[in-house]
């Protein structure tokens, strides 16, 4: 694992893909939790553009999803992985509507609170809560955001990472390139006598 930022170390793909199929829903706000994890681990979504999210900016047929724009973030077209879509279209026709029978009037956001109030501290919190109880490395959710967004970086380049991840500048990107703690990493292992001995953990 290296240090990308003090939120914690970069989780490794498979890790993510872990941490996702391990979410397994047996409550009604589980399936929704799920989905919105699925958005912060592919997607590299934050939580004030998951709160945004609108029923018109999940396209499943078409398989992506629109980003709207934010005070610190540009918008953007994502594309939705495969995984998700089942998952997706199960808790939209499903569950959804479930939870919208709480509300005292019809919206159009696409993630909704259990009761009839509309903050979202305690899903996410939950949510924190529910993967940290599985995978403990996982500081919090912007933990996952920033792996993600180190991952893009190395698989697709500076420029498409940062349209990805909507930032608004490209200094916000080269944060997240570990490829120079890569090099440190390998440096110290030729100069390190307990890497030498191969004692290390």
């Amino acid at each position: 694992l290296v240090l990308v930022s003090n939120h914690g170390s970069v989780v490794e793909k498979k890790e993510l893909m872990e941490i996702y199929g391990s979410l397994r829903p047996k409550k009604l706000v589980d399936y929704r939790n799920r989905c919105m994890l699925g958005f912060i681990l592919f997607q590299g979504l934050k939580r004030i553009e998951l709160e945004a999210l609108r029923i018109n900016d999940v396209n499943l047929q078409g398989g992506k999803i629109f980003v709207q724009k934010q005070r610190k973030s540009n918008s953007r077209w994502l594309h939705l992985d495969v995984v998700q879509i089942l998952h997706l279209n199960e808790y939209f026709k499903k569950h959804r509507k479930k939870l919208l029978r709480n509300k005292t009037v019809d919206t159009d956001k696409f993630f909704l609170t259990y009761g009839r109030g509309g903050n979202m501290d305690g899903v996410f919190s939950k949510l924190l809560k529910d993967v940290r109880s599985l995978h403990p490395q996982i500081k919090d959710l912007y933990h996952i955001r920033t792996s993600v967004i180190s991952h893009w970086l190395n698989e697709h380049g500076l420029m498409e990472a940062m349209i990805m991840a909507g930032h608004l500048n490209i200094g916000s990107t080269k944060r997240y390139d570990t490829k120079k703690y890569d090099k440190l990493q390998e440096l110290l292992k030729t100069v390190h006598p307990m890497e030498r001995l191969n004692l290390t953990a």
